[in-house]
């Protein structure tokens, strides 16, 4: 169906890694229930700001993380070298955007 991941960077940043769902449960609001179990997390876990890398293609999943309230960065290439990452968003993580 679907799944996720948080990967630290640093004391204040958790990567979402790993993100996917199934083609056929697109469009049903199940990505953004990863998404929020994701946050939910990462600020129970004491996290102040989440950070993916993703690519322009994936237009579905920019569109979720931009609804969720994430911007670009700014930066020219992946923390981690990926060759196919080629936009960068992050998000400062308050009670209020969840």
């Amino acid at each position: 169906m679907g799944t996720g991941g948080l990967q630290k960077l640093d004391d204040e940043t958790a990567e979402v890694v790993k993100m996917a769902i199934d083609p056929t449960r697109q469009g049903n609001g199940l990505g953004g229930r990863v998404m929020a179990a994701l946050l939910d997390e990462a600020r129970r876990l004491g996290f102040r700001r989440a950070y993916i890398e993703t690519n322009a293609a994936l237009v579905p999943a920019n569109g979720l993380y931009l609804k969720y309230g994430f911007t670009p960065t700014g930066q020219a290439e992946s923390r981690h070298g990926y060759a196919r990452a080629d936009i960068f968003y992050e998000l400062r993580l308050t009670p209020e955007n969840n």
